[in-house]
């Protein structure tokens, strides 16, 4: 903020200054001291002063009106919000009153900056200390673990509900009830309801989605070396659970893709295929022949990415030893054989 507010006052400051310093030279060289008395110099000296003042403190007050708008405009789109300092006695406590505040923006915020502390963001070292610092884990990884996974599960009930292969271990959906109706690819028309809820929830919770699994998977890495009480291993949810939620991901976001890829694509009206040609500007790419469901696939390609992402993190830092947690716990989807095999391809880095 320092450096910020540095920068804005020098660029309020040069930019006027810089930009009227011609018109006071030209205005004390243009002055007509030869044709006028004394006091008429004096006065048209002063009225030129004054005008010039007039300008500057008016570009003054414009450029810094611009600057400040353009930081803030910035800090939104640029700087994470940072729940505790470094040196806070407690750093954890600002951080889970966040998660439980009723508004989900500040929930949003409070789990982009844990994604950023999990995985090792400059400055963060005692703060992802302090989660572990707890034997009893009720002031740090048990709530956020708690939170997260309960993110991952409903996400993927959401989606196993709208895939007819997976619709006998749909878990129970989210609470969260809008108008969230979408065109599939099928010519615009209505999907299902549960296709309605799955084409919303991969949309509007993909940012949540990705930070609950960054720092799932961050902190469960950490563990590794910084939980001397051994908290993930003895705790519920543990890393057992982390796992089971991250396969689960992976599992219900490759069939999702495979079923939506299978959907033929009916023909669209006039209408649409002219707001599809205007949005892809000519380019007659991917959007040429569908509507929205071409923006919902690359959400979820993304969004399954990033899973393999964090599911390789707990595997590179675990290994072998994995293989014999996940048959303690039941999958999200699937069965336990289907879960061993898709860690196995993981642990063989075929994903």
């Amino acid at each position: 903020m320092k450096q910020r507010s540095r920068a804005l006052a020098k660029s309020s400051l040069l930019l006027p200054s810089l930009a009227l310093l011609p018109a006071a030279l030209l205005s004390a060289l243009l002055a007509p001291a030869v044709a006028m008395s004394q006091w008429q110099q004096q006065q048209y000296a002063w009225g030129g002063v004054a005008g010039v003042l007039g300008l500057w403190r008016a570009g003054l007050l414009a450029c810094y009106a611009w600057g400040a708008g353009a930081h803030m405009l910035e800090i939104v789109f640029s700087e994470r919000v940072v729940m505790a300092a470094a040196d806070d006695p407690q750093p954890t406590g600002p951080l889970l009153a966040a998660l439980q505040h009723p508004d989900p923006i500040v929930q949003d915020w409070c789990l982009m900056d844990l994604a950023s502390v999990a995985e090792g963001a400059p400055g963060a070292a005692s703060r992802r200390a302090a989660i572990w610092a707890d034997e009893t884990g009720a002031n740090g990884w048990l709530p956020i673990s708690r939170y997260c996974l309960a993110e991952l599960r409903d996400f993927v009930g959401v989606l196993a509900a709208a895939l007819p292969s997976l619709q006998g271990a749909a878990a129970a959906g989210s609470g969260v009830k809008w108008n969230a109706l979408q065109l599939s690819a099928a010519g615009g028309k209505p999907a299902s309801s549960a296709q309605d809820a799955a084409l919303w929830h991969l949309q509007a919770r993909y940012c949540r989605l990705v930070w609950c699994m960054r720092s799932l998977s961050g902190l469960a890495a950490d563990a590794f070396t910084a939980d001397r009480y051994g908290v993930l291993h003895f705790s519920s949810p543990g890393l057992g659970d982390v796992l089971a939620a991250q396969l689960g991901v992976v599992a219900v976001l490759t069939a999702f893709i495979r079923h939506s890829s299978s959907i033929a694509v009916r023909p669209a009206s006039a209408a649409a295929r002219l707001l599809q040609r205007l949005s892809s500007a000519g380019s007659g790419g991917a959007c040429a022949n569908g509507g929205p469901q071409q923006h919902v696939d690359a959400a979820a390609c993304a969004l399954l990415d990033t899973a393999k992402t964090c599911t390789y993190r707990l595997t590179n830092t675990y290994g072998e030893v994995l293989a014999s947690v996940v048959v303690k716990y039941k999958p999200l989807v699937g069965t336990v054989g289907e879960a061993q095999a898709l860690l196995d391809s993981f642990l063989d880095h075929q994903q």
